[in-house]
């Protein structure tokens, strides 16, 4: 079975995608953004650093996955990919109308990307990568249309996020109305079948009218290395807490000050760790004046994160809408207590493999680390049942599995 893995602007998860098809004996191909030689190393990173991204030349790097994935296997659209950058560092600024923005300049990674769509069965794409003509050239080709989308429905997303970003005078862009959010549904709409990384999701769509024969909840892989990193479970003092991620109003940084200023109250010692970025997170956090210590690291590779997960006492994730969160999933990997929502999209169980809290509610937040830190028989319980699960169930031979199995049922349907 020939496969073309198309990412978009950016790294998402098409590179794992990609090598996990590759090692279940499928043929692949990948296009994605820039590359860069070893020549060129040393002006991603000047380009990194301009745009506050000290570890750019690394993160492009990782879309060799480590020599797992040969260059002879990947297009690159690098112009398209540079142009989109560009546009949304000017729409951030309000240099240029943001969604608008991001529309055209996804629209031209499609158009870029047409060149490299021959001799394949399947074009497996991510949702907003299909436009600027890349789906019906595809579709025009023979292949069949797999979209990959990893977010809740924008319907959902306007619901639980809008309110939030009006209270703090904010604009909002993830709803119906925005240019950007319409072209990832047109790429949805296009497909024989949407994957959609979590039951979370799956539902949202359905909400939203779209067909549910279409819909597939195929949940991401974590890495082999990050199963079991966990192995203390005695508390720290203070306690640990660890989030990771970009840390603003979506992923609940609002949640998150609050609770920590309950934690505050209660007399109750932490030390919150934030590996990602923090525009959003750090004035809220702030504005607390808050005893306890935050501590706010930057944007982390994967690998730097792997000590964080085992020293760590908990994860606290207090988002209100994602897809399944990549690094919650590492973290129940590595054994390490999730304390999160159901918005958050990870298949944990509450008090068995995870601990879900209502999306929204900071004292609730905090009542669970509190009850969490004074029991410790209770973290490990949950820790190791997390890993135990991700284990048996989610790894990323298990996603290929899936996967592949959607593909040859799309292929007999449309034979």
């Amino acid at each position: 079975m020939r496969v073309i893995v198309s990412s978009g602007v950016g790294r998402i998860h098409a590179i794992e995608t990609a090598v996990s098809l590759l090692d279940a004996g499928l043929d692949v191909r990948v296009v994605t953004g820039w590359v860069p030689s070893r020549v060129m190393a040393p002006v991603a990173r000047l380009a990194g650093g301009l745009i506050g991204r000290p570890n750019l030349d690394r993160r492009l790097q990782a879309r060799l996955a480590d020599g797992r994935l040969p260059r002879s296997r990947i297009h690159t659209c690098g112009l398209a990919e540079g142009l989109s950058q560009a546009g949304t560092r000017l729409g951030e600024y309000g240099i240029l109308p943001y969604c608008a923005t991001n529309r055209l300049t996804w629209r031209l990674f499609g158009y870029a990307s047409r060149r490299h769509l021959h001799s394949a069965d399947i074009f497996h794409v991510r949702s907003g990568a299909g436009q600027g003509g890349a789906i019906a050239t595809a579709r025009r080709r023979g292949m069949r249309i797999i979209v990959d989308h990893s977010i809740a429905h924008p319907t959902e997303m306007e619901r639980t996020l809008g309110p939030i970003y009006t209270r703090q005078g904010l604009p909002f862009r993830m709803g119906m109305n925005s240019p950007f959010w319409r072209l990832v549904l047109d790429d949805c709409s296009a497909a024989d079948v949407v994957i959609l990384n979590s039951d979370y999701v799956r539902d949202s769509f359905v909400a939203a009218g779209f067909p549910e024969a279409r819909c597939a909840t195929v949940y991401l892989g974590v890495r082999e290395d990050f199963i079991g990193l966990k192995r203390d479970y005695a508390r720290s003092s203070p306690i640990r807490l660890l989030f990771t991620g970009a840390f603003g109003l979506r992923k609940g940084a609002c949640e998150m000050a609050e609770a920590c200023r309950s934690l505050d109250e209660r007399g109750i010692a932490y030390e919150l760790l934030v590996a990602g970025s923090a525009a959003e997170g750090k004035p809220l956090m702030d504005r607390m004046n808050l005893r306890g210590s935050i501590r706010y690291l930057g944007v982390l590779l994967q690998d730097d994160l792997k000590t964080l997960l085992a020293t760590s006492d908990l994860y606290v994730f207090p988002t209100h809408a994602e897809g399944c969160a990549r690094s919650a999933m590492e973290a129940m990997a590595a054994g390490l207590p999730v304390i999160t929502t159901r918005e958050c999209g990870l298949p944990a169980r509450h008090g068995l493999d995870g601990w879900l809290v209502p999306r929204g509610d900071p004292a609730a937040l905090a009542s669970a680390i509190e009850r969490l830190a004074d029991d410790e028989p209770l973290r490990e319980s949950l820790g190791r049942q997390a890993q135990q699960r991700v284990a048996e169930e989610f790894r990323w031979s298990h996603y290929a599995g899936r996967l592949t199995s959607i593909y040859r049922d799309v292929l007999a349907r449309n034979s």
